[in-house]
């Protein structure tokens, strides 16, 4: 038996009636944890997505240009630790 939810249509940028992805969902597109997008946003390497305020909550809505922006971002930020220096 179908639920409901399997006879919905998925949608790929749809947060409900508004058009985009949470920073959770972004987060998992790009690659990369919430956290890291965070504090890309804290650092200032990426703008501030759209912002949405609802009477408890208030959103970070990702359209798909945030989305390529954060994708290009992370192209250019080197991972992992800095190597020690030999004295």
């Amino acid at each position: 038996m179908t639920s409901y939810l399997d006879t919905k249509k998925k949608r790929k940028y749809s947060i409900g009636v508004l058009r985009g992805l949470s920073t959770a969902q972004a987060a998992k597109e790009i690659g990369v944890t919430t956290r890291t997008l965070f504090r890309w946003l804290e650092l200032g390497l990426l703008p501030e997505p759209r912002r949405v305020k609802m009477p408890a909550y208030d959103w970070r809505i990702w359209s798909a240009q945030d989305i390529e922006r954060a994708k290009r971002v992370k192209k250019t930020i080197k991972r992992g630790r800095p190597k020690k220096r030999n004295k």
